[in-house]
C-alpha cells in the first residue's frame, strides 16, 4: 500500500441506505414522547449524534441517564427494523471491497461501534480504522470523528478525502482538513452540502463510487480495474 491519500467514510446515507429507517424510528418516538421540541429533530439535524441533540432539545428537563435510556432504546429500535435486511448499497460494498488494501480506509461514523458493526456485518473488517460516536466526547459537526480518523490513519497531515451525505457531516470533515465529497440526492441537499464545504457533489450512488475509484487510482497509482455499475 503506497499512497500519501486516504478515504474516510460516513456510515449511513454513505455506506446504508438507512436514513429512511432513522426518521421512521425518530418519527415514531416524536409521536409519544412528552417534549415537543423532539419532533422538530431530523428536520434540523440530520448526520448529528441522537445523544447530542436530546442534550440540546431536552438536557435542561430530563437527567443524563435517562437520555441515555432514550438512545439506547432508539438504537435498539432501529436495529431491529434493520434485521434480516443487506442495507449496504451494492456499489458501494463493491468500492470498499475493490479498494481494500490499496489505499487506507476509515468508517467514521455518528453511530455507536455495535450498530456499525451489525450494520456493516462482513464489510466492517475492510476498514483500516473505524471511529464510532461512543469514542467520541463530541460529535458532528465538530470534528473530533475525523481527526481522530486521520489519526488512527497515520494522515494527520496528508491529504484525506472524506465521503459524506449530509451538511453537518460536510462541516465536520473540512473542519479536520479534509477534502469532503457528498452525495446528495435532491437539489437542497447538493445546496447544503456545498455550503458547508463539499468540493464535489455526487447524484446518484453509482456516480459516487466511480468518483471514489478513481480518485483511488490517482493517488494510489495502481492498476486497479475499472468500477462497474452493473
Amino acid at each position: 500500500m503506497k499512497t500519501d491519500s486516504a478515504i474516510i467514510f460516513d456510515m449511513d446515507g454513505v455506506l446504508l441506505d438507512t436514513p429512511k429507517i432513522h426518521r421512521e424510528v425518530w418519527r415514531d418516538f416524536a409521536s409519544t414522547a412528552p417534549w415537543p421540541a423532539v419532533r422538530h429533530y431530523r428536520a434540523l439535524s440530520a448526520g448529528r449524534r441522537s445523544r447530542d441533540v436530546l442534550e440540546e432539545l431536552i438536557g435542561d428537563e430530563v437527567p443524563d441517564q435517562q437520555i441515555e435510556d432514550i438512545v439506547a432504546s432508539l438504537h435498539r429500535d432501529f436495529l431491529r427494523r434493520c434485521r434480516g435486511s443487506d442495507l449496504v448499497f451494492p456499489a458501494m460494498r463493491r468500492t470498499v471491497e475493490q479498494l481494500r488494501g490499496t489505499i487506507p480506509l476509515a468508517l467514521a461514523t455518528s453511530a455507536p461501534r455495535h450498530v456499525a458493526r451489525e450494520m456493516l456485518d462482513d464489510l466492517f473488517p475492510s476498514f483500516d480504522a473505524v471511529i464510532t460516536s461512543d469514542e467520541c466526547a463530541t460529535g458532528k459537526p465538530d470534528p473530533e470523528v475525523y481527526g481522530r480518523a486521520r489519526t488512527a490513519l497515520g494522515k494527520g497531515t496528508s491529504p484525506v478525502l472524506a465521503v459524506e451525505d449530509t451538511a453537518i457531516g460536510v462541516q465536520a470533515a473540512v473542519a479536520a482538513g479534509c477534502t469532503a465529497w457528498a452525495l446528495a440526492l435532491n437539489p437542497v441537499s447538493a445546496s447544503a452540502v456545498i455550503t458547508a464545504g463539499a468540493s464535489v457533489v455526487a447524484v446518484s450512488v453509482a456516480e459516487l463510487a466511480d468518483l471514489i475509484v478513481s480518485f483511488a487510482e490517482r493517488s494510489a497509482q495502481l492498476p486497479l480495474a475499472k468500477y462497474s455499475r452493473a
